[in-house]
């Protein structure tokens, strides 16, 4: 059994993590989470924007007959961070190990690598596939390569949607 993580930048059925998941066995986690949505300073609909998106895409999942656990923000369970979750979940069930696809901020991507040696379990970090930094990257002519790249890309979203007139 495997547990598959998605983030709420990573709402794709084509995402590298669900490339070859497994319906019958494998469980998806997707997670609001207060330390995800209050690092940096959100305007609120942004993170409502967000939290939709999230809520419409699980429903797209269990329509699609995975198996999936999502955490809401409001949740009285609910961790607060997606490491409390991920080690709930792995805590509950008896996973051989964790595939997420690799986020596109480097703070994140920093503490992903770090999960093996605390929960004593193989962490599989894939490149992604799809990502809206990649998209962006595509729209500007450029090829994003890294994290770094992409974290520069992000900040700098807004003047791409204005340039494009969005």
């Amino acid at each position: 059994m495997i547990l598959r993580l998605i983030l709420g930048d990573q709402l794709n059925e084509n995402i590298s993590s669900l490339r070859d998941v497994n319906k019958l066995t494998d469980n998806i986690l997707i997670c609001e989470v207060k330390s995800e949505a209050t690092y940096v300073k959100h305007h609120k609909k942004k993170i409502a924007f967000l939290f939709s998106a999230m809520r419409h895409f699980s429903k797209f999942l269990e329509e699609s007959n995975f198996k999936l656990k999502y955490v809401k923000y409001d949740d009285v369970n609910n961790s607060g961070s997606l490491f409390g979750e991920v080690k709930k979940a792995i805590d509950i069930n008896n996973y051989k190990k964790i595939i997420v696809t690799k986020p596109n901020e480097f703070r994140l991507y920093s503490e992903i690598l770090e999960w093996e040696n605390k929960l004593n379990i193989h962490v599989e970090i894939r490149d992604d596939n799809v990502s809206y930094v990649q998209l962006m990257s595509l729209l500007m002519g450029k090829r994003s390569q890294t994290v770094t790249d992409g974290i520069f890309l992000s900040r700098n979203a807004k003047e791409i949607f204005r340039f494009n007139g969005r």
